[in-house]
Formats: structure tokens, C-alpha cells, sequence
């Protein structure tokens, strides 16, 4: 079962991996969390549900995830010795700049 703590939220267990790495049995979930509204630390905890009767130890996990709101980021810039139009409010056009050179 799955179960968040938001109304029509997508939370899942998007992959479940096991292995044992020097002896020790690990178990690697991938999970979807609902999105939160602003910044802040969010608790989170998945919880195994075993539906077999028998005897078996409860297996739970509880952690912090922490968002943010990254700072922008100028992604590429572009800029003409000579721009294309004559008001020079517009320096690349199509991709070129005055006199068809590409820009640096």
C-alpha cells in the first residue's frame, strides 16, 4: 500500500533493489515524494506491511529530505561584435548577428 500525506499526491516505491554488500543484507528503495509547496526539510518514512502470518521483525525507516529553491542560473550568453538591426535593440536574429557572423 502506499500512503502520502497529501491528498491526490504521487508517492511510490519506484525501484526496490537488494543485495549484501561484506555480509550485511541492504535493501535500496527509489522513491516518488509528493511535492512540497516552499523550501524546508520533510520527513519521510517507509514502512514494510508483511501480510503472511508468522513470526517477523516490523522493518521501517524514517529520514529527512531537504528542498530548495536554487538560486537562477544565467545558462548560456550570446553576444555580437555588430548587431543585426540599426537600433541595436536586437542583436541576434535568426540566429546571426550584423554582416551574417554567428555570434560568440
Amino acid at each position: 500500500n502506499t500512503v502520502c500525506g497529501v491528498a491526490g499526491a504521487s508517492c511510490n516505491i519506484m525501484t526496490m533493489r537488494s543485495s549484501n554488500v561484506d555480509g550485511v543484507d541492504q535493501l535500496q528503495l527509489r522513491v516518488r515524494v509528493p511535492p512540497v509547496s516552499g523550501p524546508g526539510d520533510v520527513a519521510i518514512s517507509v514502512e514494510y506491511v508483511r501480510v503472511q502470518i508468522g513470526i517477523w521483525a516490523p522493518k521501517s525507516v524514517r529520514s529527512t529530505m531537504s528542498f530548495f529553491r536554487p538560486l537562477p542560473v544565467v545558462q548560456s550568453v550570446r553576444w555580437c561584435h555588430v548587431c543585426k538591426s540599426a537600433n541595436a535593440r536586437t542583436c541576434i536574429v535568426m540566429g546571426s548577428c550584423g554582416g551574417g557572423k554567428a555570434p560568440l
